[in-house]
C-alpha cells in the first residue's frame, strides 16, 4: 500500500507517539500538583491545630480530615478516570486514522461503518483484518491487555467504576495489576501511574501493529 511507503508514515506514526508523550506529561504533572496540594493542605491544618486547645484540636482535625481524604484519594481518583477515558479515546481515534487510510487506497466497497462490533476498536480490528488483510496481531500481549482496559474504560463510563462481582476476567486483570484495586464497595481504585502504564501498553501495540502493515 503506497501510504506505509512514501514519506507520509513515519509522520503519521510519529504523531501518535508524540501525542502520547503529552499525555504522560499532562498525568505526571497533575499527579504531582494534587500530590503537592493534599501535603501542603495537611501541613497547614497540623500547624493551625498546635495553636488550639486540645479539645478545639482534636474537633478541628476531625472537620479537616474529611477535607484531606478528598485531596488526597477523591480528587486524584476522579483525574484518572478522565484521564483513562480520555486515552483511550485517543486510541480509537487512531485506529479510525488506520482504516480511513486504508480505505483512502483500497477499492473496496465494504467500509468501516459497514462492519458489526462491540465498539469502535473492534470495528477497526475487523476492518484492518477482513478488508485490508493485515495480519493483526491478536495473541500480542500488548493488545490482550487492551482487551481488559477496554472493559475497565467501559466499567468507569457506565457503571461509576463498580465491577460486578460476576465479572472475574477484570477483576483478575484489576487484582493483578499493581496500579488498580477494588474497594470494599467494588468500585476500582485507580493508582498514580495507571496512565501512563496504559499508553506504555498502547504504544507498545501500535509499534507492532505498524510492523505488521509494513509486513503487507
Amino acid at each position: 500500500m503506497d501510504i506505509l511507503k512514501d514519506f507520509r508514515f513515519p509522520l503519521f506514526r510519529s504523531s501518535f507517539y508524540m501525542q502520547y508523550d503529552m499525555y504522560k506529561e499532562h498525568a505526571r504533572k497533575v499527579d504531582d500538583f494534587l500530590e503537592s496540594e493534599a501535603e501542603t493542605f495537611k501541613a497547614d491544618v497540623e500547624k493551625l491545630a498546635q495553636g488550639k486547645e486540645s479539645y478545639e484540636r482534636d474537633e478541628y482535625l476531625e472537620e479537616m480530615a474529611e477535607q484531606f481524604q478528598e485531596l488526597k484519594f477523591e480528587f486524584p481518583s476522579i483525574q484518572r478516570r478522565a484521564e483513562l477515558i480520555t486515552i483511550y479515546t485517543v486510541l480509537e481515534h487512531q485506529f479510525q486514522q488506520i482504516c480511513q487510510a486504508y480505505e483512502r487506497e483500497l477499492e473496496n466497497p465494504v467500509k468501516i461503518k459497514d462492519l458489526d462490533s462491540n465498539g469502535i476498536i473492534d470495528q477497526c480490528r475487523k476492518y484492518l483484518e477482513k478488508v485490508a488483510l493485515v495480519d493483526f496481531p491478536s495473541k500480542y500481549p500488548a493488545w490482550v491487555e487492551i482487551t481488559k482496559i477496554q472493559q475497565l474504560r467501559n466499567c468507569v463510563v457506565h457503571a461509576d467504576g463498580m465491577v460486578k462481582t460476576g465479572n472475574q476476567d477484570l477483576r483478575g486483570y484489576i487484582k493483578g495489576n499493581p496500579f488498580l484495586s477494588l474497594a470494599h464497595n467494588n468500585k476500582v481504585l485507580i493508582e498514580s501511574g495507571f496512565s501512563e502504564h496504559c499508553i506504555n501498553v498502547f504504544c507498545d501495540f501500535l509499534t507492532e501493529l505498524f510492523d505488521k502493515m509494513l509486513q503487507e
